[in-house]
């Protein structure tokens, strides 16, 4: 027998983990290269994704509406209310999760879903559809659910219903098998997406991930095995021992299959057997074992709840954590999601709290792992609803005010203890570097070239006037004036390069015009002289226009839009995202680049505040906090302000609320120069119409691609040195 057949006919779990460990190692190996398998794992995503909504609605339908009112009236009103239970149990652990990840230095590149407004939840829209079919078109689970439920329950007392319970039962069959058919390629949907991963995943990325399996754990553990047993051996004469010894058979199962599906019959058989040995047996109990175990099924766990534990981390991981607010709609909308795979629900919640959809890789990567755990938290609470349902259903169970206390005292302490010793854990053994600063520094350019010397000391004036663009062409060199602390328009990266936005756009125009390039630095409050003076042909340094600048320079045609916001520190950037709310704190201290234009506005519009000038945005970021005269909040615009960021991570950008306010970005030319600011608006238009404008916002702004010169670790280039 070959490998390949010893391969073949392993279990499908295991098939799955040994998939996901190869494909860590070829990502591994072949580094950015395993990234051309990227498309392979997206379509293997959307196959499991395909059948899921219709397979929920047409299952709710078809199961709901094959009972009497009856029979669901006394199994939602019994066992419903264990199920519940057990999921506030899970959704308090959801809402803990945030206590054990690390206090890390986390900064990211300038994200355009910044300048989105935060989305305000209607659960009205999220749970009642107008239109069933918009719903399931775009994924709204919560509402597909709720349609589901009503139509199953409408059916219940329609005469001669049947043939459709029927029919509807093989159409939900027919779904299953669709996906039990999709599944059968999981080996190698997880190997493409686990090697795309390992090969473009940073080793900042790799500890979060860590901190994620560390906080999941500690909190998986604390509630299935103390909370959920607790919950019978409270309302049971039942022991905490008597319950495992009798179970933990089925549970080590589904952790090893990595499923609840397969071990439901043991589970059913399990439950009898403690009963009839606990003396709590009878034909009423049994019947009721028989039909909870398998009913359970169809609806989500406290085990899969715990899933939700993935959508904390992602706000943590990319440095948006969730509000109070965000966490207690996640505990209303997240069930609901979860009627639907996790496949489903996670990208819907990702998307409907703004995190970056990209994240979804890592839960891929990670859920692989996680299932088997979580799978083993769903089979413990079948088994607490299984015993509960039972005896409660046919009045055997009894309530102990001191067991109840007790499970209270446990549920208040216990995960918050797990969890916070979980964050412990991670800091002490994952050795996490911040490399954001490193990430960003690192940045270069990615156009062509043209020779090129920088000057930090300006030539004396030649020029009786400033030269037109025929001029500079018969010159052969383009003057660029450019400002200090420019970041990310124009700095010195750490090859000693000048680079940045405007530097990359000022090479494009140099080669274009076929002429070289000299840089020299300007003190920013004297651009209208050396302008007028001839000593720089233009200024390109992330320049905005304002009244005070237009009346002395002229402008370009804008090349870029960028967004006024407040620069502050992590723990104040709640303060500061609402106008209202910064209007009406006192003994403010706001600093602002001197310019009278926004020295008025800020006057005007923070009337408490003090507004503090600055000569640079560094003196900002290097001021000393503790004195008197400390400044709260830099007014900066939100592009720039990301960049600075990743230089000082303790600082974040807030964009205040409601009213989001842009500031043109333009090329500065000498007061009267139609000629060459003429020439340059025909020029920067074509750079907007050819999209070079949005390549360079992309690379410079949003940081994409901020390796590409630096090539992350791999072992064909780095260890056995195959590849350069």
């Amino acid at each position: 027998m070959n490998l390949l057949q010893r391969y073949n006919q392993l279990a499908l779990a295991t098939r799955i983990l040994i998939s996901l460990v190869l494909g860590v190692a070829c990502g591994l190996f072949f580094g950015e290269g395993a990234s051309i398998l990227h498309p392979i794992g997206t379509a293997f995503i959307r196959l499991l994704q395909m059948s899921v909504l219709p397979y929920v609605a047409v299952s709710l339908v078809a199961c709901l509406g094959g009972m009497t009112l009856a029979e669901a009236g006394r199994l939602a009103s019994r066992t419903g209310l264990v199920l519940l239970v057990t999921w506030l149990i899970a959704i308090s652990i959801v809402m803990l999760i945030g206590l054990g990840f690390p206090d890390w230095e986390k900064a990211s590149f300038f994200s355009t879903s910044a300048l989105d407004a935060p989305q305000q939840i209607e659960f009205v829209e999220l749970y009642i559809p107008a239109n069933p079919f918009h719903a399931l078109a775009n994924g709204i689970v919560p509402a597909v659910v709720v349609f589901s439920i009503l139509l199953g329950i409408a059916l219940m007392n329609v005469p001669g219903k049947e043939p459709v319970v029927r029919a509807l039962s093989t159409l939900s069959t027919a779904l299953s098998r669709v996906s039990a058919l999709v599944v059968h390629v999981a080996p190698l949907g997880v190997f493409a997406i686990s090697a795309s991963a390992a090969g473009t995943m940073t080793v900042e990325e790799f500890g979060n991930l860590q901190v994620y399996f560390i906080a999941y754990i500690a909190a998986w553990s604390a509630m299935t095995f103390v909370l959920l047993p607790m919950l019978v051996t409270s309302f049971t004469p039942l022991g905490y021992w008597e319950v495992a010894r009798h179970t933990r058979g089925a549970l080590l199962t589904a952790f090893a299959t990595g499923s609840v599906f397969v071990v439901l019959p043991v589970l059913s058989r399990n439950i009898t057997e403690l009963l009839e040995k606990a003396g709590l047996e009878n034909d009423k109990a049994t019947t009721a074992v028989n039909v909870i175990v398998p009913t359970s099924f169809s609806f989500p766990s406290a085990g899969t709840l715990m899933v939700l534990c993935f959508i904390p981390f992602a706000a943590w991981a990319a440095d948006q954590p969730l509000s109070l607010a965000q966490l207690g709609s996640l505990s209303l909308a997240g069930p609901a999601s979860f009627f639907s795979s996790v496949m489903m629900a996670v990208p819907f919640l990702l998307d409907l709290y703004r995190l970056p959809a990209d994240l979804f890789q890592q839960f891929i990567v990670a859920d692989v792992v996680i299932t088997r755990f979580t799978n083993l938290a769903s089979a413990m609470c079948t088994v607490v609803l299984g015993i509960l349902g039972a005896l409660w259903m046919n009045d055997l169970a009894h309530f102990s005010r001191r067991k109840a206390l007790r499970l209270l005292v446990l549920a208040a302490v216990l995960p918050v203890s797990f969890i916070v010793g979980a964050r412990l854990l991670s800091s002490a053994v994952i050795d996490r570097e911040y490399g954001g600063y490193q990430a960003f520094v690192n940045l270069d350019l990615r156009v062509e070239r043209v020779s090129a010397t920088v000057e930090k000391t300006l030539p004396p004036a030649e020029f009786a006037a400033p030269a037109t663009a025929d001029a500079i062409v018969e010159r052969g060199v383009l003057r660029v004036g450019y400002l200090q602390d420019s970041l990310p328009f124009a700095f010195v990266n750490t090859g000693g390069n000048l680079v940045g936005f405007d530097v990359a756009m000022a090479h494009m125009l140099a080669s274009e015009l076929n002429v070289e390039l000299e840089f020299l630095l300007i003190p920013t409050g004297e651009v209208p002289e050396r302008l007028a003076a001839g000593q720089v042909d233009l200024v390109m340094s992330g320049l905005g226009i304002t009244t005070e600048r237009a009346r002395k320079i002229d402008f370009s045609r804008p090349y870029l839009d960028v967004t006024i916001a407040f620069v502050v520190l992590d723990h104040r950037r709640g303060e500061f995202s609402s106008l209202e709310t910064v209007s009406a704190l006192r003994d403010l201290r706001v600093g602002v680049l001197a310019d009278p234009y926004y020295i008025e506005r800020l006057s005007r519009h923070l009337p408490l505040a003090e507004v503090v000038p600055l000569t640079s945005a560094r003196q900002f970021f290097n001021q000393d906090l503790d004195a008197d005269e400390a400044v709260d909040a830099l007014v900066f615009s939100a592009e720039a302000g990301s960049a600075w960021s990743l230089v000082y991570p303790q600082y974040s950008v807030a964009i205040p609320r409601p009213a989001v306010i842009k500031q043109p970005l333009a090329i500065a030319v000498a007061r009267g120069n139609n000629d060459l600011s003429g020439f340059l608006d025909d020029w920067v238009e074509l750079k907007r119409r050819d999209g070079t404008i949005d390549q360079l916002f992309s690379h410079w702004i949003m940081g994409e691609n901020p390796t590409a010169t630096g090539k992350r670790w791999s072992i064909i280039r780095d260890v056995l040195g195959w590849v350069d």
